[in-house]
């Protein structure tokens, strides 16, 4: 059961953002039986924005291409080997401190 009481499908760990009822795993995502849309996944995530970003009117939104391609850089391999190595010489011995 959900937080208001509702049985949930076992399979089911998401609903939907429009109607809150469980959503369906299909092959390419998560279908809203209710109102027949497929949110896709990529790498089993799931993506519940259904509207082109590029189209909107808000600024930030528009821009997410480019801070996608910026989170590329400092999600990236060499963006960890460069904060290892600068922990390193701090001489810190928890990057919590």
């Amino acid at each position: 059961m959900n937080d208001d009481g509702k049985k949930r499908s076992q399979n089911s760990y998401y609903v939907c953002p429009v109607c809150k009822q469980p959503l369906t795993p299909t092959t390419n995502g998560l279908l809203c039986q209710r109102d027949n849309v497929e949110y896709s996944a990529k790498n089993g995530i799931p993506d519940f924005i259904v509207d082109d970003l590029t189209e909107s009117t808000n600024l930030l939104l528009r821009s997410t291409e480019i801070v996608d391609n910026i989170a590329k850089t400092y999600e990236g391999p060499s963006w960890y080997d460069m904060m290892d190595k600068m922990h390193a010489e701090s001489g810190l011995s928890s990057i919590l401190k």
